[in-house]
């Protein structure tokens, strides 16, 4: 609970607090293994849905079933949008090798409990190197940092993109009702 200088409070972008186990059981389904791969909170509905044999449509979730991921070993995404928008309003996303965090303005990066910034206004971390995240190296490694800012952005926009289908999805089924 001191990572970061962040004290008493499981907030910010970094793997200490937004990595944690996810137990699933159900008889028969695996054989205790260890599964590697990036899941997000949005996968769960999906994947109790299919684990209860319920049939839904999925372009209503933001999230994946992990099933295939259990069952097959089948990589859903190549990486993991995170977001905070409480104590402080950064944007990230993590690959197997970087984590990229980005903060809009220094408002929007300052700590509402401690008045500080935690990290600063990008982050740039080498997963492999400094698992701790304790080492930003956005200011020496300027072409990573862009690359992980572009994809960033694509996943942002393809949220974006995603939810105004449903907008319009859904205006379409009440003006015809």
């Amino acid at each position: 609970m001191d990572e970061h200088e962040i004290y008493f409070s499981h907030h910010g972008l970094y793997d200490a607090s937004i990595h944690f186990p996810l137990i699933i059981y159900e008889k028969g389904l695996t054989k205790n293994k260890k599964i590697e791969g990036y899941v997000q909170h949005q996968d769960f509905v999906p994947t109790v849905l299919d684990l209860l044999k319920i049939r839904y449509d999925p372009n209503i979730f933001d999230g994946k079933s992990l099933l295939p991921l259990i069952k097959e070993d089948k990589k859903i995404r190549k990486n993991i949008f995170i977001e905070e928008g409480d104590l402080v309003k950064k944007r990230g996303i993590r690959t197997k090798k970087y984590k990229y965090i980005q903060s809009a303005s220094k408002e929007d990066a300052l700590c509402k409990y401690c008045n500080k910034i935690h990290g600063g206004l990008l982050e740039l971390y080498d997963l492999k190197k400094d698992p701790g995240e304790n080492n930003n190296i956005a200011k020496e490694q300027k072409n990573i940092l862009v690359k992980m800012k572009i994809e960033l952005e694509r996943e942002i926009k393809n949220y974006k993109l995603t939810n105004e289908k449903r907008r319009i999805k859904s205006f379409i089924s009440t003006k015809l009702m």
